[in-house]
């Protein structure tokens, strides 16, 4: 009986209430935090130097050496998100619970934050909210950008928050809008500038859409209408942004081959194909729905100037990598949500199995990322407390599995109080300084890269890793090297590294290892 039900053609077409609709949305976004129940520690690049930064600034007591390597250089600035969420909460249940919790409701609110628009929106979740959620774990996240990942959760609430808003267009609504986003947007700001850029995007774009038919007049009247949002430009202007006076504004924007290859990694995985077919899918979908008329300009316009930026903008921007990248997905989860098309049981089942294996891919692939982390890890029971650390880790340019390892050396902060120049300290931007180190150590420094065919310190495929000449080991007691794997690769992994003389192996693994650095003379 149950199995002839399903078959009914009805039931597969029929629409489900809008609280049932909210519910099964809600439920969608809370799934988006299921790769944490694979690895203990998340296996994101950023994410140990995130850590990292915010014990030196809370350290508690007995730890001197600390204080001997770094210095707090603290202000208010656009990129503060996790760290204002993370420290109180540390002081309650410890840093690392505290980080990991952190994490992983960023993905869950951001999931919500899509439903929340839609629902503001139509007042029901429909398969757009659903299709956006396949874009939550893009690049920017897997890297563990955690303060802009935040800070676009919050702007997606915020935006969410602002369509409500803008039902009242009388003068009192308009006036209650003011009072309400001139703090909404410097919370965004703070969370990260460049998640109150992709807010003011999205709030600019809908108020054109709003427009339509106004002409250059209605362009004008919506640039003018996000008003409420323009404080943190102020401040920006008057401090010099991020990285300080014309940091702000400077940067290359990149050839056209590298802007091909942004867009066709906007859902970067672990598997290439399976990510290209995503996206591949998701964009079908969206071509399908502009077909039947079923697109919302709303969206559709915020999704088209967030494409724009990304394409415009130069990969380092406000002190920050990869700033263009970082727009691709959002622009996707909007083009998605504009999908203006109601939940059945025909249009919803294809989109949550797809969600469901790609989250299931990238658990699976985080377990092995977390498992190869406890063997890395081991290696710093050979550092006494205090060392100074050169940390260097091997990148294959060509690789489309990430290899979360860049800032692994971040963990000898955590685990051994240790100097280590694999974190983030640039000046106006983080809030963490090194104190002691020289020019040869700066931070960060630790990054290779390896690729077939290229010359260069790390050498051609085949050859050793030459760190002989590796700048940061001159000025260190210990030198960490992480080499990529070949499951990572696809190809045969670079031998064992040529080191500086003197140096002394004391841990080794397949694909690393630690040495004792001779004196400097």
């Amino acid at each position: 009986m149950a199995r002839s039900a399903l078959s009914d053609p009805a039931l597969r077409t029929a629409q489900p209430a809008s609280r049932t609709g909210l519910a099964l949305g809600l439920l969608a976004g809370l799934a988006l935090a299921l790769p944490f129940a694979f690895a203990a520690v998340p296996p994101m690049d950023d994410y140990p130097a995130h850590l990292a930064r915010l014990f030196v600034i809370d350290p508690g007591p007995g730890h001197p050496d600390l204080a001997r390597h770094y210095r707090i250089d603290w202000r208010w600035t656009g990129n503060l998100g996790t760290d204002l969420a993370i420290l109180p909460l540390a002081r309650l249940i410890g840093l690392e619970p505290a980080a990991r919790l952190v994490a992983l409701l960023i993905p869950v609110l951001t999931g919500w934050g899509l439903v929340a628009v839609e629902w503001s929106l139509r007042r029901r979740v429909g398969v757009g909210a659903l299709l956006a959620m396949i874009a939550v774990w893009s690049p920017p996240l897997r890297m563990g950008f955690l303060n802009y990942a935040l800070a676009v959760a919050l702007a997606l609430w915020a935006f969410a928050l602002w369509v409500r808003l803008a039902e009242r267009a009388d003068q009192r609504g308009a006036g209650r809008r003011g009072l309400v986003f001139g703090p909404v947007g410097l919370v965004v700001w703070l969370a990260h500038v460049s998640g109150w850029g992709v807010l003011g995007l999205m709030v600019l774009g809908f108020e054109i859409a709003r427009r339509r038919g106004e002409g250059w007049r209605g362009l004008v009247a919506a640039g003018l209408a996000t008003w409420p949002l323009w404080p943190p430009l102020a401040v920006m202007l008057a401090t010099g942004g991020p990285g300080g006076g014309a940091a702000l504004f400077a940067g290359d924007p990149g050839s056209l081959a590298y802007k091909k290859d942004m867009l066709l990694q906007v859902l970067r995985g672990d598997w290439r194909l399976f990510d290209l077919a995503c996206l591949g899918l998701v964009l079908l979908a969206i071509v399908e729905a502009r077909g039947r008329g079923r697109l919302d300009r709303r969206l559709v316009i915020p999704a088209l100037l967030l494409l724009g930026a990304a394409l415009v903008l130069p990969r380092h921007f406000a002190g920050g990598d990869f700033a263009d990248a970082r727009l691709g997905p959002v622009a996707l989860m909007l083009g998605c949500l504009a999908i203006d098309w109601p939940l059945t049981l025909r249009s919803a089942g294809p989109v949550l199995a797809l969600l469901g294996l790609r989250l299931g891919l990238m658990g699976a692939a985080w377990h092995a990322q977390a498992e190869e982390l406890a063997r890395l890890l081991p290696a710093l029971d050979q550092v006494p407390r205090g060392a100074r650390v050169a940390s260097a880790v091997v990148r294959d340019r060509q690789a489309w599995t990430y290899a979360p390892f860049g800032h692994v050396g971040a963990w000898a902060t955590l685990r051994r109080d240790a100097l280590v120049n694999a974190h983030f300290a640039l000046p106006g931007i983080h809030a963490l300084q090194l104190r002691e180190a020289g020019a040869d150590f700066a931070d960060p420094s630790q990054e290779l890269t390896w690729q077939a065919g290229q010359d260069g310190q790390d050498g051609q495929e085949g050859q050793a890793v030459d760190l002989r000449a590796f700048a940061p080991a001159r000025q260190a007691d210990y030198l960490w090297y992480v080499g990529p794997a070949a499951s990572v690769s696809g190809r045969a992994a670079p031998p064992p590294v040529i080191l500086p003389p003197g140096a002394t192996i004391l841990f080794r693994t397949d694909r690393s290892l630690l040495a004792r650095l001779a004196p400097a003379r």
